[in-house]
């Protein structure tokens, strides 16, 4: 389920690859950037995607001034690994959930004021929350 303030976008990068996302919250100029990768039944990928994960939160943290990492498990068979990174970051949350055998989501929340993240905390608080709602209604299909 998408927030109605929210407006679900392609991603138009020239190196996007087809069910990649934004959902676009033009009211505060933010956005929650999904990348869709399959997995295929191949535990080579998914590992692949969870290391390349890990190296894009790696890129941010050198400017955090601290990180939590929570999992959180689903009865509908979905992983998720939330990432929180402190401080004045162009990210303050990145995930990503899996079932570990067809499919692979990853996100992240961007705001284009970043480097005034004190002042954006109610923002960002929301941007938050509606990132974990995304991910307790998400259906593969």
């Amino acid at each position: 389920e998408v927030s109605q303030y929210a407006k679900v976008l392609p991603d138009t990068v020239s190196w996007a690859e087809p069910h990649w996302l934004y959902i676009y919250y033009p009211k505060w100029q933010a956005f929650i950037q999904l990348t869709y990768k399959p997995l295929k039944g191949e535990k080579r990928k998914l590992f692949e995607h969870i290391n390349d994960a890990y190296t894009l939160v790696a890129k941010h943290n050198m400017k955090s001034s601290g990180t939590k990492e929570y999992q959180m498990h689903a009865s509908n068979g979905k992983s998720t690994t939330l990432i929180e990174l402190n401080g004045e970051v162009a990210t303050s949350l990145q995930f990503f959930t899996t079932d570990s055998s067809k499919h692979f989501l990853r996100g992240a929340i961007y705001v284009k004021t970043a480097t005034q993240n004190d002042s954006l905390a109610p923002i960002i608080r929301f941007l938050k929350q509606d990132a974990f709602h995304l991910i307790q209604t998400l259906s593969w299909k």
